[in-house]
């Protein structure tokens, strides 16, 4: 028999915890900290530091300076994924270094039609 929900099971951490995917990984729990942690931390010191006491809603104020700090955690997060190595980038390097003979096919603009 098998239990309600078992065919929707993915494979979960199991690929997360595999050698190739360690430094996803690592940013990930590192973000995952961070938008937890960041975000209350401004937010009650903000609020119980008196930084916006000269406002009219000084709560209001501190929620929006934790709004801004997610913003920035996330902006972050996704640059340094766009910047980070590609395996397929390093693969297709090692082979354009030993066969220089055929060039990368075209696309898109630089495609010529034959019809």
């Amino acid at each position: 028999t098998t239990t309600r929900g078992a065919h929707m099971r993915g494979p979960g951490f199991s690929v997360l915890l595999q050698e190739q995917n360690k430094k996803v990984a690592e940013r990930l729990g590192f973000a995952t900290l961070c938008m937890f942690f960041l975000p209350v931390i401004t937010f009650y010191s903000s609020w119980y530091g008196d930084l916006f006491a000269w406002t009219g809603d000084p709560i209001a104020w501190s929620a929006g300076l934790s709004i801004v700090v997610v913003n920035i955690i996330i902006a972050v997060y996704v640059y340094v994924a766009f910047n980070e190595e590609d395996d397929e980038k390093e693969e297709a390097a090692v082979e354009g270094t030993r066969n220089k003979k055929t060039p990368p096919p075209r696309v898109g603009a630089f495609k010529i039609r034959t019809d």
